[in-house]
């Protein structure tokens, strides 16, 4: 490669690295311009029936942000109750999952003859995961 190439793709690497470095900034800025423009787009909508255009971004944002917190209202409190079931039932899942383990490791021995492909060592090795 010449000099030129060289630095061309030093310049990329450095330029990519930078970008990286500001990724969480240009996100936020990013989001903001969509968010700005859609709102603009209802602001000229309730502009259309009339309105000035300080009313209009008044509403429109007023009505943005009732809808953003009904959803958040909606959507939150049956997530942590959920969540909170989860986590209740979390341990009787692990002890399920302890129960087939040993259940695989006692019956390995009666299942090989069954499945003459099947490795023997390997789902003995499998069984052994859960004894601890």
């Amino acid at each position: 490669m010449k000099l030129a190439q060289w630095l061309g793709l030093l310049a990329i690497a450095a330029a990519l690295y930078i970008f990286w470095q500001l990724r969480q900034v240009l996100l936020l800025i990013f989001t903001a311009i969509v968010l700005a423009t859609a709102i603009n787009q209802l602001v000229r909508q309730v502009q259309r029936l009339g309105m000035q255009r300080g009313p209009a971004v008044l509403l429109s944002v007023g009505t943005v942000l009732t809808f953003l917190i009904s959803i958040f209202w909606l959507i939150v409190p049956p997530f942590v109750e959920q969540f909170q079931d989860l986590l209740n039932l979390l341990p009787e899942g692990l002890e399920r999952v302890e129960q087939g383990f040993d259940w695989l490791r006692d019956r390995s021995g009666q299942l090989l003859p069954e499945f003459p492909g099947i490795d023997g060592g390997r789902i003995r090795r499998l069984g052994e995961y859960g004894a601890d």
